[in-house]
């Protein structure tokens, strides 16, 4: 007896007893309640109402093994993988109507409608496989599980196979792979355990099904294709017990993570000619290749994929031209001399190694990050000071730097290395702060060298102000004087000119840009602010950008004044750094945006070396707004009607130059104080 319940079309509480194993929904059910099934645990055949839309997702269940899908019902298959779950693991066959609009089926299997797509074949699907001819895509996990097939023949016109197809197919002993296939998901032979080998389709594959009749035949490799030039990306990943693999002579590509996770592979056949990354082999670790020179080295086309000798001293071969990657890794390998032929190191080639000595006999184009182990100072010693920096990865920069400033001079490096070199740290290394500080530090050792990157002009433009900064920290006062007299040296150069032209440009470009609104979140990150009478007060800043612009609003709030110390204590100049009557290079640029309209005294104390631009609602500034300031220009508008004395009172007397139209209050101000402030006027 089989009982359940409908409830607003829903189908729920279903029970029913061992001698029920066909439950056939009423018309009147229109869907599913949630997960109606799990209770049966006595396997059954369901058959769906023709009136009813849903999917594998909403009838999870341990005990269907057949499911009919009749003419009117709506089944989703988008989103079906049912072998994936482990709710449809006796699942056997699927029937679906023939005049049934969503899907269809073949021997069991469930197509889309126009039978292109096969989407699902029963986890406990019994007997050999052959797909239909009108199939051109096997969906994701189509075959997950299928534990109990053994064979899988797929026609000529599939040309794409998704990820995990045929994974756990543990039985599976036999599958070919047509040569129309251009697209293949990841990982989609994993663990099929009896897949041992793979090969060109043999020629008893190609017989007829006449010339088969009357005798037995055997495929020669379980997993067949018919590939002849390319094989495809993640073709054989993650086939773990994956053993042989022959490629036919015709091969000319491997695709990316065409072997990954082939753990267990022990040979492959290619042609001599096919050259391929390291990395494809990376995880075959037991891995053997028919070679061209000796059983020591591994090499197919001028690549060597392994050193598996047992030897200390070795000399690699004359036709390599590429070490691949982690080619002598784990050997007991000590001294390595290379041949005049190699123009390519791959990543990692001699790390994990225990090599002290490695003999260049020529200048490699192209090194991989860590092709040498970075602090070895036996291998830096016969290896950098025949290479320049920028022949090495970004990734290995800093190590053969830092050993280049530490050895310089001990370990003779070639002439037109130490050139490159040096050009080098001018040009790349000190952009990034975490190289600087050593940089510095390497420096203020070795006074030698400190003099011959400032003879070079090696330190770069963007960067002097850091340097100055670490020395000045250090409290290094004679070399401080030397960078400080370098910088006047450099800005005026014609490059160090042209330098400051492009920095202004940028700074223009940015100075305007919209910050009309700012979101709470992101102004605490830059300001310190309060809210008062509805309105955002600023108190203090946190930001270190070059330029920035004073929103108009944060959040919802619009910010209307700039309180005491609003931008206080930024960057204060000593006179035992600079001469503070200098214009300097690298200004900060500070717009106000329009909409903040009061000035508070001290709302710009100790500060230098800045441009400000304030808006046209501000119509006076307070006495010591602008209060012990050095280098600054300040963008006055003529809506200021109001400047009260001492408003700007630059530090010890250090110029301040005030930019507004001419006739304006701003104007007279200056005129009135020619002694500490100078004026220029604003141009449109």
């Amino acid at each position: 007896m089989i009982h359940f319940s409908i409830k607003d079309g829903l189908l729920n509480n279903v029970k029913f007893t061992k001698e029920d194993n066909h439950l056939i929904l009423p018309d009147e059910v229109t869907g599913l309640d949630y997960q109606p099934f799990l209770p049966v645990t006595e396997p059954f055949t369901l058959t769906l109402s023709p009136n009813m839309k849903t999917s594998f997702t909403e009838m999870l269940s341990e005990s269907i093994t057949v499911l009919n899908i009749p003419a009117g019902t709506e089944f989703t298959c988008s989103d079906c993988a049912p072998n994936y779950s482990p709710f449809f693991c006796f699942l056997r066959e699927i029937n679906v109507s023939p005049e049934n609009e969503s899907c269809s089926s073949f021997n069991g299997m469930l197509l889309s409608k126009d039978g292109t797509i096969l989407y699902a074949c029963p986890a406990d699907h019994q007997g050999p496989i052959t797909v239909p001819d009108s199939v051109t895509k096997i969906n994701d996990r189509a075959f997950y599980g299928c534990d109990q097939i053994k064979e899988i023949t797929l026609p000529p016109s599939i040309v794409e196979i998704g990820e995990r197809a045929f994974a756990d197919c543990k039985s599976l002993t036999s599958i070919n792979i047509p040569n129309s296939v251009t697209t293949f998901g990841r990982e989609i032979f994993l663990r099929c355990n009896k897949l041992l080998s793979a090969g060109p389709v043999s020629a008893s594959s190609k017989e007829t099904s006449e010339e088969k009749a009357g005798k037995k035949t055997k495929k020669e490799y379980n997993l067949e294709f018919a590939f002849t030039s390319v094989i495809p990306d993640y073709m054989f990943e993650g086939m773990r017990k994956l053993k042989k693999v022959v490629l036919p002579d015709t091969i000319q590509k491997l695709g990316k993570n065409s072997f990954k996770d082939c753990k267990s592979l022990e040979e492959i056949t290619m042609p001599e000619t096919l050259t391929f990354d390291a990395k494809l082999f990376k995880d075959c670790k037991k891995l053997s290749v028919q070679t061209t020179a000796s059983k020591e080295f591994i090499i197919q086309g001028g690549f060597l994929n392994r050193y598996q000798g047992t030897a200390t001293e070795v000399t690699v071969p004359d036709e390599v031209t590429i070490i691949g990657q982690e080619a002598f890794a784990r050997t007991n390998v000590t001294s390595v001399i290379l041949p005049p032929t190699i123009t390519t190191l791959e990543s990692g080639a001699f790390l994990a190694s225990k090599i002290e000595h490695i003999t260049l006999n020529s200048k490699p184009q192209k090194i991989g990050a860590c092709a040498f182990s970075p602090h070895s100072l036996s291998l830096g010693k016969c290896i950098y000071p025949h290479l320049a920096i920028s022949n090495f990865s970004k990734a290995d920069h800093y190590f053969v730097a830092k050993s280049f400033v530490e050895h310089s001079k001990e370990w003779d490096y070639e002439e037109d290395v130490y050139k490159q070199n040096i050009s080098f740290f001018g040009k790349n290394l000190l952009e990034k702060a975490m190289y600087s500080t050593t940089f510095c530090d390497l420096l203020m050792a070795d006074m030698n060298l400190f003099h011959e990157f400032l003879s070079h002009q090696a330190i770069p433009l963007s960067d002097i102000d850091n340097v100055i900064a670490h020395f000045s920290n250090q409290k290094n006062t004679d070399l401080l004087a030397e960078l400080l007299q370098y910088k006047d040296t450099l800005f005026n150069t014609e490059k160090g000119q042209k330098w400051l032209a492009k920095e202004e440009e940028k700074a223009e470009a940015a100075l305007f840009a919209d910050a009309s609104e700012m979101s709470v979140a992101d102004a605490r990150k830059l300001y310190k602010f309060k809210y008062k009478d509805g309105a955002v007060v600023i108190t203090g800043c946190y930001t270190k950008e070059q330029s920035w612009v004073v929103p108009a609003k944060i959040g919802k709030r619009e910010v209307k004044t700039l309180e005491r110390d609003a931008f206080g204590g930024r960057d204060i100049l000593t006179l035992a750094e600079y001469n503070c009557t200098k214009n300097l290079p690298n200004k900060k640029t500070v717009v106000i945006s329009e909409g903040v309209s009061e000035l508070c005294p001290g709302a710009f104390t100790c500060i230098n070396n800045m441009e400000i631009y304030l808006p046209t609602t501000i119509t006076s500034i307070p006495t010591c707004a602008f209060q012990l300031v050095s280098n600054l220009r300040i963008h006055i508008p003529d809506s200021v009607t109001v400047l009260e004395d001492d408003c700007i009172y630059p530090y010890l007397k250090a110029k301040v130059t005030v930019i507004a139209p001419i006739g304006s209050c701003a104007e007279a101000y200056v005129k009135e104080h020619p002694s500490d402030l100078d004026f220029e006027a604003e141009t449109l």
